[in-house]
């Protein structure tokens, strides 16, 4: 969450509905023509975009997986990666919200930086990411360093199985 004189982060105890807290996060920082930017928006499995839709204007998608063409959740859809996305979209968003994307990515700065040139003067980023601690964040963790990862989420995905 940002705040008046830096960022913030927010650990949430055990019995949280992440989504939930994220929820009460944006809509604390949102109004009703906010311009939202889902980073790795995937294909909408996650509701959390249908959840915040009637408390902001506009929400847009980025994803580099073709599946988010078919996210219906969105009012629009791009398939790029951030930091191609960014350069078209300076200045643009009120929000970003980054859900279970950072833990997959390859360079952290570079990401960050676009995060902040698609942001508008005085706008918010919200990044959850799952614990390292916890099995899910470890095995995203050592997923990533043996790179992985994206076979994984592949083959995680695969509804067809």
């Amino acid at each position: 969450m940002t705040m008046p004189h830096g960022p913030e982060s927010v650990l949430l105890p055990r019995a949280s509905d992440q989504f939930d807290v994220l929820h009460q996060m944006v809509a604390a920082h949102a109004t009703a023509d906010s311009i939202v930017l889902d980073v790795g928006a995937g294909c909408g499995h996650q509701d959390y975009a249908g959840r915040l839709k009637p408390i902001v204007g506009h929400i847009v998608g980025v994803d580099p997986s073709p599946r988010i063409l078919a996210n219906r959740r969105l009012d629009e859809r791009f398939q790029s990666t951030l930091e191609e996305f960014a350069p078209t979209h300076r200045d643009h968003f009120d929000v970003l919200v980054a859900s279970y994307v950072v833990e997959h990515v390859s360079s952290p700065m570079r990401f960050l930086v676009a995060m902040r040139e698609c942001l508008k003067q005085g706008g918010s980023a919200f990044i959850l990411t799952p614990n390292i601690f916890h099995y899910f964040g470890a095995s995203a963790f050592v997923a990533r360093r043996l790179h992985i990862d994206e076979w994984v989420v592949r083959r995680i995905r695969d509804h067809t199985r």
